[in-house]
């Protein structure tokens, strides 16, 4: 299944008419397409914007890199619990979806807002995943370590990791000052940027090396409250 796809391609037509005024700004047959071999780089390395042959740190093509290990890991999960591995059926498919699902929604409410947030995903996926069945662990290991969003050392330790935290806290308030002037403000913006304790000691290995998550202080401001003014009034971004 891991090959590129009516399933795998995402807005044929849109890519198609965004395509016609910006030739590199989507895939040559789709808007995005899951079947991609990019790996994880700090986002903060990365310029803001690229053609679609590359990775940015934009949100959408920047996605790419995790859209790409799930679809590999559906490939793969369908192959190891498939009755015959060579010929998997529509309802297997199926019941491979409906798994990754779950799989992928429990990480994702269970991971930590953290700078290395990939890598606390597919360390709970990984997690998840053997209660589903017990050759699925080594798929998602496989996967997210080609990938470069575990290092080999995290995936392979993961059960002797520690656990920092049994469940998600509320994110600890760290405010950033940003110059307001950057956007037509005379005051500067102060900004919440959240940050959980982790719930794995794990990584991602960028480059084939392990490597530590930076501080909050270092990661985007993605989502965020900003406030500005003196009556210090509430700008949502």
């Amino acid at each position: 299944m891991y090959r590129s796809s009516r399933l795998s391609r995402l807005a044929e037509q849109l890519g198609s008419a965004i395509r016609a005024q910006v030739p590199d700004a989507v895939d040559p047959d789709c808007l995005r397409n899951a079947v991609n071999s990019f790996t994880y780089a700090d986002p903060i390395e990365l310029p803001s914007s690229a053609p679609a042959s590359q990775l940015s740190s934009e949100p959408h093509s920047f996605s790419r890199v995790m859209s790409g290990a799930v679809f590999e890991v559906i490939a793969g999960m369908l192959t190891a619990s498939s009755a015959n591995a060579r010929a998997p059926t529509d309802q297997d498919l199926a019941r491979v979806s409906g798994e990754i699902g779950r799989i992928l929604i429990e990480a994702i409410v269970a991971a930590p807002l953290a700078p290395n947030f990939f890598a606390q995903v597919a360390a709970q996926m990984v997690q998840v995943s053997e209660a589903v069945n017990a050759d699925y662990p080594g798929v998602l290991r496989g996967v997210f370590v080609r990938r470069s969003i575990l290092s080999l050392e995290a995936a392979t330790g993961l059960h002797a990791l520690p656990v920092l935290s049994a469940a998600p806290t509320t994110a600890a308030a760290a405010q950033i000052a940003l110059p307001g002037a950057r956007y037509g403000l005379v005051q500067p913006l102060l900004v919440q940027a959240a940050a959980q304790p982790h719930h794995f000691a794990t990584a991602g290995a960028p480059n084939g090396g392990s490597i530590q998550p930076p501080t909050p202080w270092r990661q985007p401001v993605l989502l965020s409250t900003i406030y500005s003014g003196t009556d210090e009034s509430m700008i949502r971004t």
